[in-house]
């Protein structure tokens, strides 16, 4: 037997996108959750009209600096011609919360650091980022490029 029940949530997920998308252009969809708000990607990727999908989740400040969990999408209509693997390291590069640590001497593997996989990769785990949501937009932006894959 196939557990369907989370097909009911479709129409509520897709209000929420709705309310929460603060941009969404040819390039990137940002959407920003409060903590412990949720939306499922199956729901909202036929709404996202670019690339990328950022979806943001506050939660609050860490150390008198903002707190934030990030997933960053391929949308799937792009999965064939996008890595977003590149863009890890320029993120683990200008996370303020990842810099901190290496600043305490923390070695690198043992460092909470961005991550992820070729479609998608979040901020660190335990750690959350230090950017704020229009800063992940802009280095999304500005560094996608680096993400086509050739050929």
């Amino acid at each position: 037997m196939i557990d369907t029940a989370y097909l009911s949530e479709k129409d509520a997920m897709q209000t929420r996108f709705k309310e929460a998308v603060q941009r969404n252009d040819d390039t990137l969809a940002l959407v920003i959750l409060q903590k412990g708000e949720r939306i499922d990607p199956l729901f909202s990727y036929e709404l996202v009209n670019g690339l990328v999908m950022i979806t943001a989740i506050d939660m609050g400040e860490e150390d008198g600096r903002p707190s934030t969990q990030y997933t960053i999408g391929a949308n799937p209509k792009h999965y064939g011609h996008l890595d977003l693997r590149p863009l890890i390291d320029v993120f683990n590069a200008q996370d303020p919360n990842v810099l901190a640590q290496a600043e305490k001497g923390i070695p690198t593997k043992d460092q909470k650091r961005w991550g992820g996989r070729s479609a998608a990769f979040g901020s660190p785990f335990g750690v959350n980022s230090g950017l704020l949501p229009e800063q992940v937009a802009q280095i999304v932006e500005q560094n996608l490029s680096k993400c086509e894959k050739k050929g």
